[in-house]
Formats: C-alpha cells, structure tokens, sequence
C-alpha cells in the first residue's frame, strides 16, 4: 500500500479520466507534464494505438503497426529528471519506485536520470519496453541493462509477465555495494590515467 502515486502523464486527452482515478483514490495523484532529457516544451505523438504516444519519430512502427496514425500531436510541457524529482520532494527513507514508459526515449531518458544522479532516488525501477525499435532513439534490453548495470543496478528475473511478447516490464533494483564499487573503480582508473 504505497503512501503516495505520482501519475505522471501528458497528454491531455487523458487528463478527464485520470481527474476521475485521482478522485477515486486519495493517494493517487495525476502531474500533467512529460518527463525528458532536457526538459521544456515539447511535441507529444499521440497514435490511435494507446501504447505509442512519444515524443521521437517513428522508426519500424508502421512496419509493426501498419494502421498507426497520428490524432493529435499537442505541445506540452516537460521536466528533466533533477525538476521531476524536486518536484516530487521524495522522501529519504521511503522505499520510492520508479515505473518507467517512455517509448522512443527510453535510453535517453534513463541516461538522464544517472547522469543528474537522480536515479538514485529509486531503489526499485521499472522499464515498460516494446520488443520492437518502434521510435528513433529505442534501443534493445541488452543496452538499458548494460547502462542501468553501470548505475548500481541489477535486473531481476523472471520478467514481469504482462501476457503480451510485444511489451515487457523489466525489473531492476539498485544495489548500493556494487554502485560504490563501480564508483571506485572509475576513480582509479582517472588516477591511473593521470599519473601516466
């Protein structure tokens, strides 16, 4: 029973429907901004098919989706992953999750958060991915774990079963031991570098 839910969600079509689950639930709450890697405004794809909203450009999607099309395309608001989470004001001690579908800007996104030492923040972290390179910038599994094993996490298996092979949840939980050790490793391999 978690204390608090962020939906964090921008198109604004869905914004009716997520006000009635926010009343529905006290301890949900809905933020009607994106989250990317620089932040700003942006142009939001909303496809006919509810799982392809993006802010990248198509790559195989109408190869995978011949039917896919675009109804809507609003310019709305984003946050970088150090305003989201100030935003959030996430508490320390609290066991916090980060449950991410961010299709087409799933490594950029995710290379964000380390890189603003941000991800941190969450010791369990959840990927939403399509099996497919839907959207310029996705990437395969095999290079979010290597970049997110980089980071102090580890994925655990078995895979979340979502009961469709197109999309797949990927867990992930940070291990603090093995950040610090990636972390001393890095530092001595720069004082390696700068004694030769």
């Amino acid at each position: 029973n978690p204390e608090r839910i962020y939906l964090i969600e921008p198109n604004p079509g869905l914004a009716e429907d997520l006000a009635q689950l926010c009343d529905a639930h006290e301890a949900v709450e809905h933020l009607a901004f994106g989250v990317t890697a620089s932040g700003g405004r942006q142009r939001l794809h909303v496809y006919n098919f509810f799982d392809l909203s993006s802010f990248s450009k198509p790559r195989d999607l109408l190869e995978v989706y011949p039917g896919a099309l675009v109804e809507t395309a609003p310019e709305v608001q984003t946050l970088t992953p150090a305003e989201l989470v100030a935003r959030l004001n996430l508490s320390d001690a609290a066991p916090n999750r980060l449950v991410g579908e961010t299709t087409g800007v799933e490594y950029a996104l995710l290379e964000a958060f380390i890189n603003s030492d941000m991800l941190g923040a969450f010791p369990h972290l959840y990927v939403r991915m399509s099996s497919h390179t839907l959207f310029e910038g996705s990437c395969g599994i095999a290079e979010i774990d290597a970049l997110l094993e980089g980071a102090g996490y580890q994925k655990t298996l078995p895979l979340v079963d979502t009961g469709n092979t197109d999309w797949q949840i990927y867990h992930y939980r940070f291990d603090p031991q093995a950040y610090r050790s990636i972390r001393l490793a890095e530092e001595n391999a720069q004082l390696v570098h700068a004694l030769e």
